[in-house]
């Protein structure tokens, strides 16, 4: 079943979509903005909007992990006159720095935890980033159907591998060497990025 390349609302007969209203483009047609397309018309997206997209989102990321640091920092300078680290006892605990040391291990977890969240909540829920939808390109599966958790938490997991050997050099290589420009985790999860 073709599946709308806007929404991702399963096509019937008609030459719009029943629920955006987006024109049903056919199979052989480019897409958006021109350039390769995949199974059913779907243009694929161009390396250069997907890197675009993933530096806006690192840059996102990065906004929010540097104001959490300075949250956590400024607790931690606020804990140090109350409880030094080096400290064996605070009113009568024998936790060793647990108030200084624990909150920058929670910070830590914290960040790890949006880190591994963010890509997979916004591409399961919309098929889209905030640095994706700024470029206008989508994750859908490869038959066009919306991506869902499971696919965006396998494409997403495999990133460990897109970033060998440094600064997603694999992952880039793949995209531009791919007919269907995908790297290991979308060949895995069997998804596509798509012009929107």
């Amino acid at each position: 079943m073709p599946f709308c390349t806007r929404c991702g609302a399963p096509l019937e007969d008609g030459a719009f979509c029943p629920r955006c209203g987006a024109q049903r483009r056919p199979p052989s047609a480019p897409g958006p903005r021109g350039g390769t397309t995949y199974m059913g018309g779907l243009p694929l997206a161009d390396l250069a909007y997907r890197i675009v997209a993933g530096i806006i989102d690192s840059i996102i990321l990065l906004v929010f992990e540097i104001v959490l640091a300075v949250v956590v920092a400024a607790a931690g300078v606020t804990m140090i006159p109350l409880w030094s680290p080096w400290e064996t006892s605070y009113q009568g605990s024998s936790m060793i720095g647990l108030g200084f040391v624990g909150v920058w291990l929670v910070s830590a977890l914290v960040l790890l935890a949006i880190d591994l969240v963010y890509f997979p909540l916004f591409e399961a829920t919309s098929g889209q980033t905030p640095g994706k939808k700024i470029m206008k390109v989508k994750v859908v599966k490869e038959n066009g159907a919306p991506c869902d958790w499971g696919a965006a938490l396998i494409r997403n997991f495999l990133r460990i591998f897109d970033v060998l050997p440094v600064a997603y050099l694999l992952g880039v290589l793949l995209i531009a060497t791919n007919a269907k420009r995908q790297r290991i985790g979308d060949m895995v999860a069997k998804t596509l990025v798509i012009k929107t």
